[in-house]
């Protein structure tokens, strides 16, 4: 009876452990998706974003921004943005690094967990803030939000450094909606993402839960109340 008890516990136990192994199990793979923007249906920018590993349980998501047409030849402002990160049962930002070309602007931020502070430099000058478990960066966002919704499509609240204060995003889960795209007709969760206490931060996307909920387009109202869309062209 006593061998008995002790095997259903044994079982009992690696089964949690299973469990649990499975519930934290980084659920994001590489890729590269390259995008266009338009704002009220011309197109202004090209987008790529791409996530790659880069050591034992180390990863690099980056995105590169470079504008087109008249946009281009006013301003001629290029944004590349990266984010590093390992997962302890989640995303854990390591640094952010965003660079502007054209109008010059350069920020890094350094996250330190021990301290659980992150180190901001703007163009070379360095300051300190708190932060709470699991802050993101705000390039990081769209990956906490896939790996998210492949756990669970429910709606989630992530804190973000951001401009030099912890701000916190909302997203809501709106619904599902079969979209045309470049790739093809694609079945999307809809999205609203919230800058808690900005009404004017509204945007909407629309994620592929077959593309492990990568997000295939996205629509906001710019300053002028404009609708800008970026919209996927290919994947790799």
């Amino acid at each position: 009876m006593n061998n008995v008890k002790t095997y259903v516990l044994t079982l009992l136990t690696l089964l949690l452990c299973a469990t649990a192994s499975f519930a934290t199990e980084n659920p994001l793979k590489p890729f590269r998706a390259e995008y266009i923007v338009q704002r009220d249906g011309d197109i202004i920018a090209h987008t790529s974003l791409s996530l790659v590993a880069i050591g034992e349980n180390r990863w690099r998501y980056t995105s590169s921004s470079e504008p087109t047409g008249w946009i281009a030849t006013m301003m001629g402002v290029s944004v590349d943005e990266q984010s590093e990160w390992t997962w302890v049962d989640g995303l854990q930002v390591l640094s952010y690094r965003y660079d502007r070309a054209g109008k010059e602007k350069h920020v890094h931020l350094k996250f330190d967990w021990q301290q659980m502070k992150v180190t901001n430099i703007i163009n070379g000058d360095p300051w300190h803030m708190q932060i709470p478990d699991a802050t993101l960066d705000k390039l990081s966002i769209n990956l906490a939000l896939m790996a998210h919704l492949s756990a669970s499509e429910t709606d989630i609240s992530f804190p973000v450094a951001d401009g030099g204060k912890l701000k916190t995003y909302d997203f809501k889960v709106i619904g599902k909606e079969s979209i045309d795209t470049s790739l093809g007709q694609i079945s999307t969760i809809k999205v609203s993402r919230n800058k808690r206490g900005r009404k004017d931060k509204q945007a909407i996307l629309w994620l592929a839960p077959d593309l492990g909920y990568l997000v295939v387009r996205i629509e906001k109202a710019d300053k002028d109340n404009d609708i800008v869309t970026l919209k996927i062209q290919s994947l790799n």
